[in-house]
């Protein structure tokens, strides 16, 4: 005999009720009670009861607040969610810093939850609640097509104080988001949080770095950008695959652009950090803006890439 009937759920609300039960009854209401396992409205709530209700639910929903990883019945949910593989729907109640919450949860599972993109839960507007339900009514459609921590196949590292290469940055998320890869690009999401880009990083597959100078200003070529060298990092704990990407009027300047260089006025601009200068051993792709020829021959070259390490996108084109 199940602890509460019927035994099996469409989805489990994982909570911290003095914190976040209005934003769980609400979600509750939305899906239907008999389709929730909600402690309120269970008669058994006991650990062990909680266990089954995890197990025996389709979804995991989990409502982050600043006191969810402080719950040790929280932290136990999410473990055993976890165990066995549920599909994880994250939200967060309007107001909380949920980069901050983040980071205080327990070491086994913390980068995991991380890599889940969270949804705010605005329970205070109904308006805002409807929008939020369309957001995890979507979220809920992808689960079964496809593994919900991840962001992207291809996560593309630019900075935008080049116009240029903010230009190629466009281009490329343009073309190989027609090609039917994921692609992350900072100015195309709405969470441009460094959690989001590091989220971006790690779940993908492949980076794309466009290396370039500063046009002219100190301070802004890539490798004096600070989020440009933190991508970088991360995707080499991650062991993600670097593609470094010039312009074709920068590939000559390959070792200037790795190691450092002087502008027309004398000012120099940075260069790698030795632990970055090993992207020089990878072969740079080059794309000529001016030539859409040249350009799809870089193009070519770069998903022949994308390919060779593991992103694999049926759209029937031979390269």
């Amino acid at each position: 005999m199940p602890y509460n009937d019927p035994g099996r759920w469409k989805y489990f609300l994982s909570h911290v009720q003095r914190e976040c039960k209005l934003e769980a009854v609400e979600l509750a209401h939305a899906w239907g009670k008999e389709h929730c396992w909600l402690d309120r409205y269970m008669e058994d709530k006991s650990v062990a009861a909680m266990e089954e209700g995890v197990k025996g639910s389709e979804t995991f929903v989990v409502i982050l607040s600043e006191g969810y990883f402080n719950s040790e019945y929280c932290c136990s949910e999410m473990r055993w969610a976890l165990e066995t593989e549920k599909p994880i729907i994250s939200t967060y109640k309007s107001g909380a810093n949920v980069g901050a919450i983040l980071n205080t949860a327990p070491d086994d599972f913390r980068e995991r939850i991380k890599a889940i993109d969270s949804i705010k839960l605005d329970a205070d507007d109904s308006g805002f609640f409807a929008v939020c339900m369309s957001k995890i009514t979507k979220r809920l459609s992808k689960l079964s097509a496809g593994d919900p921590t991840k962001l992207c196949d291809i996560m593309i590292s630019y900075t935008q104080k080049n116009a240029n290469a903010k230009a190629l940055a466009l281009n490329l998320y343009s073309e190989l988001e027609k090609h039917g890869y994921k692609v992350w690009l900072d100015v195309k999401v709405d969470d441009k949080s460094e959690a989001a880009m590091q989220k971006a990083v790690n779940t993908s597959k492949f980076v794309i770095a466009i290396l370039c100078d500063g046009q002219g200003v100190q301070e802004c070529a890539y490798f004096e950008r600070p989020f440009c060298l933190k991508e970088l990092r991360w995707a080499k704990q991650a062991n993600t695959f670097i593609q470094p990407v010039v312009m074709d009027e920068d590939i000559t300047r390959i070792d200037v652009l790795l190691s450092g260089g002087t502008y027309p006025d004398t000012t120099r601009f940075g260069g790698a950090p030795k632990d970055l200068r090993d992207l020089g051993s990878v072969e740079m792709i080059g794309f000529n803006m001016s030539d859409p020829e040249y350009f799809t021959l870089g193009l070519m070259k770069l998903i022949r890439k994308v390919r060779a390490n593991g992103v694999e996108i049926d759209d029937h084109i031979a390269f």
